[in-house]
């Protein structure tokens, strides 16, 4: 197949958030339709450049760089892994990374990925980073993705790193009036800078 500009870029955004659905390229990739997307994602599959997997019963396929994309592109030679566990999560990073570009005109150079963010870490000890960042008006924007309600001692800590490193941090909760939600915003009240989004808001835009 003749490769395209916009292929490598669909190849790049796949591999920096570890997978993608299928309406996750249109977004990030800014197609005009899905139909569109997904024709050239099937061009990239049968060209061996994209895998396309079913890992959940019921759930979208993803779509991950193959060995083939990853040295054209010159990224880790190893597949990323893709925690199932995780997968829900992820994806709701991905609706919330969407709705920041589309809503509120974050261009996708100024997003850096939990994984882009470890990646320059290297060989230190492994921490906690947030589900991505931004950047906006010269200030650095955590945004973290917390669909269920974790240790209260976590929770704290993730609070309180993400106000000494960066300006501004969202957490994006999956609806309101939970315990999740009455427990962040407790905790929030100590900090300034720190804002609540809900999923259900972003999906049903």
């Amino acid at each position: 197949m003749e490769l395209q500009e916009r292929d490598i870029r669909i190849l790049n955004e796949v591999s920096r958030w570890r997978f993608l659905l299928g309406r996750h390229v249109v977004g990030l990739c800014d197609f005009p339709s899905q139909s569109t997307a997904s024709r050239r994602l099937r061009a990239l599959v049968e060209g061996k450049y994209l895998e396309r997997k079913r890992v959940l019963y019921g759930f979208p396929a993803l779509y991950t760089v193959a060995h083939k994309g990853r040295v054209l592109i010159g990224a880790n030679k190893r597949a990323d892994k893709v925690n199932l566990a995780l997968i829900p999560h992820n994806v709701a990073a991905l609706d919330t990374a969407i709705y920041f570009h589309e809503v509120l005109g974050v261009p996708m150079a100024d997003f850096v990925t939990e994984k882009e963010m470890h990646v320059a870490d290297g060989f230190a000890t492994r921490r906690h980073r947030p589900d991505f960042l931004y950047h906006e008006n010269g200030a650095t924007v955590a945004v973290e993705i917390e669909l269920s309600l974790k240790s209260l001692d976590s929770l704290r800590d993730n609070i309180k790193v993400n106000y000494i490193e960066y300006e501004r941090q969202i957490w994006v909760l999956e609806k309101r009036n939970t315990k999740l939600e009455r427990t962040i915003l407790n905790e929030i009240e100590h900090y300034p800078g720190v804002e609540v989004l809900y999923l259900t808001d972003i999906l049903n835009r």
